[in-house]
């Protein structure tokens, strides 16, 4: 699903005093949320962003708040949270689910 119907995106990292940092290039399906979705933290505006697991096994830790989705448009994302508890099997995550913010372009 991801790999057919997504995008690719590269996931950097901006740590204090450090140059910011190119992790991984990953499938990611980036979408809006539902009117009925925007509760709580969520604003209008955020989107939500799938990633794979598996495209992250050579990342850690894998994603984590503040970390950036760059779009191929150009455009930059945010992560505001990660949840990796929807998608599991078990205990092993097999896709994260992030709330970002910013411009997709």
């Amino acid at each position: 699903m991801l790999r057919d119907g997504g995008e690719v995106v590269t996931l950097k990292r901006i740590v204090p005093n450090q140059p910011e940092q190119t992790l991984a290039t990953v499938s990611a399906r980036i979408k809006g949320y539902r009117p009925e979705e925007v509760v709580g933290s969520i604003q209008a505006g955020n989107r939500k962003a799938i990633l794979l697991a598996e495209d992250l096994k050579d990342v850690s830790p894998p994603i984590q708040k503040n970390d950036r989705l760059v779009l191929a448009s150009g455009g930059v994302l945010t992560v505001v949270t990660v949840d990796s508890s929807t998608h599991k099997y078990g205990t092993t995550v097999l896709a994260y689910v992030c709330q970002v913010s910013g411009t997709a372009l």
